[in-house]
């Protein structure tokens, strides 16, 4: 009886100390969700969403990602509407689902509670998982899926469970149809299982391994099965003539690697404070793995796979960026987070109890400052305020007016802002019809501008200047027209006044920003 007291009351503390971190994790998940514009990439999301699922089919078969997301997108917009508040919600709730399945991930793995607990803290704060669940995109769905299928993987291996087994194949069977790098969790799994966990078990054990084997290896048939329609549909579009929407990438190097490492830590923030810390972060990488190396192999039966699961989802596509074809980008690469969260609070947990008690705060007062810069900051980098730039053309531009847009794909935010009366166009024109989005082409930049200018006196370009065709559109206009004035909206996003006709009367130069 005294024995089941205690324990009933270490579940009421584990439960409380639980709901404690989903509530911390939910406020800085939902706190003025809605506070910053959309960007782009969550305007494509919305605006693809709009469609049917057959639009959206074969819309994302041309794109770089799968239609699970935007299918479900489509669903919950068609009850609770388009509002920013509304579909970022949607990320939301796998963002907070996401720290409660990481503690019991965190628990198989770290096998202490208390360390548990501490991991899931630093998840339920962490500045990269934090940005992506108010961002609606696939990504928290994608480390959802991820997290579950890790935990699942694992408690099948300790207790061949067929429940465990149902609920490992449908993680993986969502996770294959939300992103194309879930593939890099299986591979981690596969590695893990024949190179790791076979060499340590023993003649006993042999035999349970070998039924572990046959019964993923079924679990992968069936998933192969689940993934065929897409990979023929694939096959067929990117056989065709028909092109795709996939973004130009350049090919990374070694500073990159460091930078995603860094934004898996802190997030997004400023150039300068990015700049600052990256200058430790070599460094600090480079104990980090000394600490590793002179650390006595820890007694965690899953600990190699924390490691493999950290390394495998980064180092590989920065090797096919390299060697084949450029693929990487830092958000693509969230599959490894949570192994990278649970390395950095084993590491934190394991240092002498005098680096702790100087490392661990120095730590949580850099996570700290970083979220303080990643929700106040209107210098972090990825911050796209098209909203602000909407509503100011809106209010200033007049049926005489132009508004341009440049690039051309950048019609999804401010479409989904602009309430104006002028005319909204692209430069090089486009109208979102199917195909690859054209880009600027010197022979017929003038011809293409003197058509969207045709009868107008002023032209308000919104230019994205850190994505193609951009700068040379403003360049174009810089050379040829009379710039009126300039208005900056975030760190790459501005709008730019020309003259391009004769003014009327009553035509006004706008001079402050509403």
């Amino acid at each position: 009886m005294y024995k089941m007291k205690i324990r009933s009351k270490n579940n009421y503390n584990e439960y409380l100390m639980l709901i404690l971190l989903i509530t911390l994790a939910s406020f800085f998940r939902l706190w003025q969700i809605d506070s910053e514009s959309l960007r782009l990439d969550e305007a494509q999301s919305i605006w693809q969403a709009s469609h049917t699922f057959t639009f959206i089919k074969t819309h994302m078969v041309q794109n770089v990602h799968l239609p699970l997301h935007n299918s479900i997108l489509h669903i919950w917009q068609k009850y609770f509407g388009t509002s920013e508040s509304s579909v970022r919600l949607m990320s939301a709730i796998p963002g907070i689902l996401t720290v409660v399945v990481f503690y019991f991930l965190a628990k198989e793995v770290l096998i202490k509670p208390k360390y548990a607990f501490f991991a899931t803290f630093l998840a339920a704060v962490s500045p990269f998982w934090v940005w992506y669940s108010r961002e609606i995109r696939m990504y928290t769905l994608l480390t959802l899926v991820t997290v579950c299928s890790y935990l699942f993987f694992i408690r099948f291996i300790k207790r061949m469970n067929t429940f465990d087994a149902i609920l490992y194949f449908v993680a993986n069977a969502v996770g294959v149809y939300t992103h194309y790098f879930f593939l890099l969790v299986i591979a981690v799994q596969v590695i893990f299982l024949l190179f790791f966990w076979h060499k340590n078990l023993t003649p006993q054990s042999k035999a349970a391994f070998h039924k572990v084997l046959y019964a993923l290896m079924s679990i992968g048939a069936f998933l192969y099965i689940v993934l065929l329609p897409w990979l023929h549909l694939f096959y067929l579009e990117h056989n065709s003539q028909s092109g795709t929407f996939a973004p130009n990438l350049a090919r990374p190097n070694g500073f990159n690697v460091f930078l995603s490492l860094f934004e898996f830590t802190f997030g997004y923030q400023p150039e300068g404070v990015t700049t600052a810390l990256l200058a430790l972060w070599p460094l600090v990488t480079l104990l980090s793995f000394i600490f590793l190396i002179k650390r006595p192999k820890p007694h965690l039966p899953f600990m190699s796979l924390v490691i493999i699961g950290a390394i495998i989802p980064v180092i590989g596509p920065f090797l096919v960026s390299v060697f084949v074809k450029p693929i990487y980008l830092t958000r693509y690469l969230i599959t490894a987070t949570p192994f990278y969260l649970l390395l950095i609070s084993w590491f934190l947990l394991n240092l002498g109890k005098k680096a702790r008690a100087i490392i661990i705060p120095l730590y949580f007062v850099l996570i700290g400052f970083s979220l303080f810069n990643q929700f106040e900051s209107s210098e972090v980098p990825t911050k796209e305020n098209y909203r602000g730039a909407a509503v100011f053309v809106s209010k200033n531009a007049t049926p005489r007016d132009v508004v341009v847009l440049s690039p051309p794909y950048t019609l999804y935010p401010i479409y989904y802002y602009y309430t104006g009366l002028a005319k909204v166009r692209t430069l090089p024109l486009w109208t979102m019809e199917p195909g690859p989005i054209p880009h600027i082409q010197d022979a017929t930049l003038e011809q293409d501008f003197t058509r969207i200018k045709a009868n107008h006196q002023r032209v308000f370009l919104v230019a994205t200047l850190n994505l193609e065709d951009s700068q040379k559109a403003k360049d174009y206009l810089d050379s040829n027209y009379k710039k009126l004035a300039s208005y900056q909206f975030s760190k790459f996003i501005w709008v730019y006044v020309y003259q391009v006709g004769y003014p009327a009367k009553d035509t006004y130069i706008v001079t402050s920003v509403p």
